[in-house]
């Protein structure tokens, strides 16, 4: 069960240039009668015996804090700390099956995870149709839920062979920073166009070794699944029949291990998407976005073979995809 409270308050001081705003949350989580289970003989039958699963109350206090000054009507920089709470997931806790790392156990002994994060930023309009936006990032997470390898391999042969069991665990602190820069100009009244980069890094700074042999020290390493350099650009059409836009993605490389092996790297790829949208009246609007125009192939699992057939073992994106859209606004 989850409750929460937030409160928050708004201020404009001097002359309005000066807006702050204060808020606090409070989060309560109760996690009562978990169970989970195994056959006798299983390989986590033991491990299931000596964690048996336990009533939790978890409950935290997360402020955030934020000031937005206006230098110019055309200049604003704005500074800005919160606090992130999350508390574990059932699945994670009592589950043990397939997610998308591949095979996982539960882990009932998970703890929530807290994000401290500072960014400080501004926005200028250079030009009346040129606007700028850039942004700097720092966060640093405690008891940080991460999955991780066992360094137990998957029982028996075939696909998963080369697999290791994966389990959700409390890492212990990660630091996360990076920056972002907006573009956006408009051409005409209808026609404009934007551009987006972000970078990012991460690190374990302190990790907590999960107690099962094979496990590997993370200390040091980046996150999986987090791409250094991501980047957005595209064009959007404005007209009274149908407008239409075009983004174009590159995302960068990407670990999906927790060691950061380089064979087990997903390669950087492009993606095109095109949206076409009307709207009917003042309370509908139709669609149609066709994401991955071009089919492009990328992976999204790790590399690998199956040491049976030979096959790859990675998976791919779904290739193009059509979605249509009726939206009605009360």
């Amino acid at each position: 069960r989850f409750y929460s409270l937030y409160l928050q308050d708004e201020m404009k001081l001097a002359d309005e240039r000066l807006r702050l705003s204060l808020g606090i949350r409070y989060d309560c989580v109760d996690f009562k009668d978990g169970k989970m289970d195994a056959n006798t003989g299983h390989l986590f039958y033991n491990y299931i015996q000596n964690n048996p699963i336990k009533d939790e109350d978890w409950d935290e206090v997360s402020p955030r804090i934020s000031a937005l000054y206006f230098f110019t009507d055309a200049f604003s920089a704005y500074a800005s700390y919160g606090r992130g709470f999350r508390a574990p997931e059932l699945d994670d806790m009592c589950r043990t099956g397939w997610q998308y790392v591949g095979p996982k156990i539960a882990n009932p002994n998970l703890e929530p995870e807290t994000i401290d994060t500072f960014e400080i930023g501004f926005d200028w309009k250079v030009m009346n149709n040129l606007k700028m936006a850039t942004s700097a990032f720092y966060s640093k997470g405690k008891d940080f839920l991460y999955y991780v390898d066992t360094g137990i391999p998957v029982a028996g042969g075939g696909y998963w062979a080369t697999r290791n069991y994966q389990i959700k665990q409390n890492v212990g602190e990660v630091e996360i920073y990076g920056v972002e820069l907006d573009l956006r100009y408009n051409l005409t009244k209808n026609v404009s166009f934007y551009a987006n980069y972000t970078y990012s890094d991460t690190e374990i700074t302190d990790y907590n070794k999960p107690d099962f042999p094979g496990a590997v020290d993370l200390e040091g390493l980046e996150l999986r699944n987090s791409p250094k350099n991501i980047v957005n650009v595209g064009a959007e059409y404005l007209n009274r029949w149908v407008n239409a836009n075009v983004n174009v993605l590159w995302k960068d490389e990407q670990y999906t291990d927790d060691a950061n092996t380089e064979n087990e790297t997903a390669d950087d790829y492009f993606l095109v998407d095109l949206k076409f949208w009307r709207d009917m009246g003042e309370h509908f609007t139709t669609s149609l976005a066709v994401e991955n125009v071009f089919d492009e192939e990328h992976t999204e699992t790790p590399h690998g073979k199956d040491p049976g057939s030979g096959l790859s073992m990675e998976s791919y994106n779904p290739g193009r995809v059509f979605i249509g859209m009726l939206t009605y606004r009360f």
